[in-house]
């Protein structure tokens, strides 16, 4: 079976080789994680290098048949992975994957107490984006209510939203997709608008706070949306 083997190690290496030549592997992994995936990629080939060295006809014994049969359907389970991503497009989680949670539960809230007072703090660059607004509310908290933003996301509906609302959808993650966790914010649109869900769209607009029973939830008061490609890299590093 070194054969068999040899060619699944093989088949996993390059494949993480096609995924981080073709740009791909961002949909799996962290790109912070690419360096030891093509290390990963090497290795497996250089495994597959050794199996192919020790392949030989296979031997004939007592009992040898079910042992051959028992690796075939190892092999043949392990090969089907590989085969659906081989053929498959991967593609960025949408709002399916919140399994049914309301999106109202995603949206970020400020912290509890009286809101702050004072001049908000200047944003370290311009908020042009989702990690950008993550780290600005890291910065200021509520108290940067009124600042000018950009982001991109996917258009997330609920019945528990008015018409003319949607969260704006994105997912952290840490390593891999295994542990994308989903973070929103509220966004306020103008009377009349609509997006089709999980359409990615960049609203240009106002950070603002909604109040929704006891909680103050992180919103933007939208000028303007536009239609928008996905981003390189759709998944934001936890912070």
């Amino acid at each position: 079976m070194s054969l068999g083997r040899a060619a699944l190690l093989f088949g996993f290496g390059l494949l993480i080789g096609k995924l981080l030549i073709t740009g791909q592997m961002r949909f799996y992994m962290s790109p912070s994680l690419d360096p030891l995936m093509a290390i990963t990629a090497l290795l497996l080939v250089g495994m597959g290098a050794l199996e192919l060295r020790r392949a030989s006809p296979a031997a004939t014994g007592a009992g040898r048949p079910r042992a051959d049969l028992d690796q075939a359907l190892t092999f043949g389970l392990v090969a089907v992975p590989l085969l659906l991503a081989t053929i498959a497009t991967p593609r960025a989680l949408s709002s399916t994957a919140l399994g049914g949670v309301p999106v109202s539960r995603i949206v970020l809230a400020f912290g509890p107490g009286p809101p702050p007072s004072g001049i908000p703090p200047v944003p370290r660059r311009p908020i042009a984006d989702f990690p950008d607004l993550l780290g600005y509310l890291t910065q200021a908290g509520e108290n940067g209510v009124g600042q000018h933003v950009r982001v991109r996301g996917l258009v997330a509906r609920g019945d528990e939203l008015a018409p003319d609302e949607f969260v704006l959808l994105r997912y952290t993650i840490v390593h891999c997709v295994a542990d994308a966790q989903p973070v929103g914010v509220l966004v306020l649109a103008q009377p009349g608008t609509a997006w089709v869900t999980d359409q990615w769209v960049e609203v240009d607009g106002m950070l603002a706070t909604e109040q929704r029973g006891a909680e103050r939830l992180v919103s933007i008061k939208a000028e303007q949306i536009a239609a928008s490609d996905e981003p390189n890299d759709p998944y934001v590093s936890a912070i």
